[in-house]
């Protein structure tokens, strides 16, 4: 078996081990998939086929000695390997005598551990399917409800690498994006180049030149007063030559993956995310300084939403499943794709600009644009700041546009993450950039936005609840969000909570202060309440109270706010178990 066949499912709490168990064995061309606990390992194990579990023992909700147990139970059961922090020699006799293939003690040697799981899936390639824990030593008491026929095997829909790649070349072949685009790219990665000769480029190309001349045009680029650019070498120089090439490039992609046909795909808003998540960049990187150059970032931004795209134009029938499953579960689409490519949309979009010959620093970060923004740590600087000011700017991008699909990931930033702002307010940010946007939208006559459906609106009259933010962060996206739903809501202050009678949507997301969980324990027991939480959030808040985990679908958030609609009206409890089953990590 070729290595690059080989997938990995690996199960920590930590992200930073995470993220840097995966590099490892993708250094050795493995394909990983990240969990954070045993109860989301359980989920993409019922969806997916993998070769090897890394996981460690001691995790929130489920832990990892209950997730090896159960594999070692299974019939061609995937390989074991248990990662551990803890010292102890009778528990490492009782791991390996149930079967576990191998225990690797923190601190890791990440190379090692790559490198032995590497030689022990080879060699099972070689002498067959592993046994069950029942053919070894199973306990008397263990059970295990996929033998029982309860659980889904998805490995009929594992796409394997092989095949993704070559699909993925073949489209990159046929797809007519502009040679002029990335000549102009690779022109503008020279060292000898000037105006004159990217004008005489783009030339040829008279629909691409016409979309420089609009941008130049644009509010953004033109200076107040200014009369308009007609002569298409005053707009290269007013761009700039770095700008230009990413722009020629972004613009044809653009052109030619927003021509599909897809019928889940709703044109217009790609268009629209992939224009004001460039806006996003032009005005935030001009107030920070990534490295001495944020080279990479405009084009990764503008072409960021169509990997996706890509991905569906090769796999239509695989696509049209993972959506309807996605409409019936409340789960993101993201999740969907983890289970079933080996690649994410992000790295098949780099792929692809690899095929057409574009210089790896010129879209780099994308490459990294799938991780959660608590994963970065694992990135070297500079490269870990490019790849969260991208992932910033997608977020704030989508909050300017407005509009979304029910399995669309919300991802909540960082509080490092808004440092991009600078001097600006968030809502200063994103007002700004929806402007922008207009005028790009009357400039390049973008597509009409598909008409909005009775789902989107969930405000109802005379009905409120309030929201409270006790995260740490003083700027927060969530009330974008909640307005984008048209929802009725009043923002409260801490203080406020223990008098508080209607039902309280609050935001722990990020960690919150001790005074903060304080003032949290005195709202009533009686008052329905949702907490936004994640991993960092401190689990003895979520007694008495219903939890929406980030990172989680957009679906999952307009559903929540349905329920506590429908608490504002009627004093009866109803359970949200739905909300916290959408959890994506």
């Amino acid at each position: 078996m070729n290595g690059s066949l080989y997938r990995v499912l690996v199960v920590d709490d930590e992200p930073p081990i995470r993220s840097l168990i995966m590099r490892a064995l993708e250094n050795l061309h493995i394909a990983c998939t990240p969990a954070c606990d045993g109860d989301e390992a359980d989920q993409l194990l019922q969806m997916a086929h993998f070769d090897a579990v890394v996981t460690d023992l001691r995790m929130p909700n489920r832990h990892g000695h209950a997730l090896a147990t159960d594999l070692l139970s299974r019939p061609q059961r995937p390989l074991v390997v248990v990662v551990t922090g803890i010292l102890e020699p009778r528990l490492a006799k009782d791991l390996l005598q149930r079967g576990v293939d191998d225990i690797q003690f923190k601190p890791i040697n990440y190379s090692l551990l790559a490198t032995k799981l590497r030689a022990l899936m080879d060699r099972r390639s070689s002498d067959g399917p592993l046994p069950k824990l029942s053919d070894r030593t199973r306990p008397a008491n263990s059970t295990n409800a996929r033998e029982q026929g309860t659980g889904h095997d998805a490995s009929s829909t594992m796409i394997d690498r092989e095949d993704f790649q070559s699909r993925l070349a073949h489209v990159a072949t046929i797809l007519p994006v502009s040679k002029v685009a990335i000549e102009v790219v690779n022109l503008t990665n020279k060292d000898e180049i000037d105006a004159d000769k990217l004008t005489a480029c783009l030339v040829r190309d008279a629909s691409l030149a016409v979309e420089i001349l609009k941008m130049a045009n644009s509010a953004f680029y033109r200076r107040p007063h200014s009369p308009p650019i007609e002569d298409l070498r005053d707009a290269v120089v007013r761009i700039g030559f770095k700008r230009v090439g990413e722009l020629a490039l972004a613009s044809s992609t653009l052109s030619t993956l927003t021509s599909s046909v897809l019928p889940w795909v709703d044109v217009s808003l790609f268009w629209r995310r992939s224009m004001a998540a460039g806006l996003v960049i032009e005005r935030i990187s001009s107030q920070t300084t990534l490295g001495g150059e944020d080279e990479g970032l405009f084009l990764s931004a503008l072409v960021r939403p169509l990997g996706r795209i890509v991905l569906g134009t090769i796999y239509p029938r695989e696509y049209e499943t993972m959506i309807l499953h996605c409409q019936t579960t409340r789960q993101a689409l993201a999740l969907q794709e983890r289970a079933v490519f080996p690649e994410s949309d992000c790295q098949a979009m780099a792929d692809l600009l690899a095929t057409w010959s574009i210089p790896e620093d010129v879209f780099l970060p994308l490459r990294y644009a799938d991780l959660r923004f608590d994963e970065l740590n694992s990135i070297a600087e500079p490269l870990r700041s490019k790849v969260e000011m991208l992932k910033f700017a997608a977020v704030l991008g989508e909050l300017a546009v407005g509009r979304w699909e029910g399995w669309d990931l919300i991802d909540l930033p960082t509080i490092d993450a808004f440092r991009y702002l600078g001097h600006d307010a968030l809502a200063q940010v994103i007002d700004e950039v929806r402007r922008d946007l207009q005028e790009l939208e009357s400039l390049c006559k973008l597509p009409h936005f598909k008409p909005r459906t009775n789902e989107d609106a969930v405000g109802v009259p005379g009905r409120a609840f309030a929201y409270c933010n006790l995260g740490l962060a003083t700027n927060d996206v969530v009330p974008h969000y909640l307005d984008s739903l048209g929802w009725h809501y009043v923002p409260i202050e801490r203080v406020q909570l223990a008098e508080e009678q209607r039902p309280v949507l609050v935001n722990c997301c990020r960690g919150i202060s001790e005074r903060s969980e304080e003032a949290l324990a005195r709202l009533a027991g009686s008052v329905p309440r949702v907490l936004i939480a994640d991993e960092h959030t401190n689990q003895s808040l979520l007694a008495g109270a219903e939890a929406l985990f980030m990172p989680a679908s957009y679906a999952a958030l307009r559903h929540c706010g349905k329920l506590l609609y429908d608490r504002s009206g009627d004093p009866s409890v109803r359970r949200l178990a739905a909300a916290v089953a959408t959890s994506f990590y």
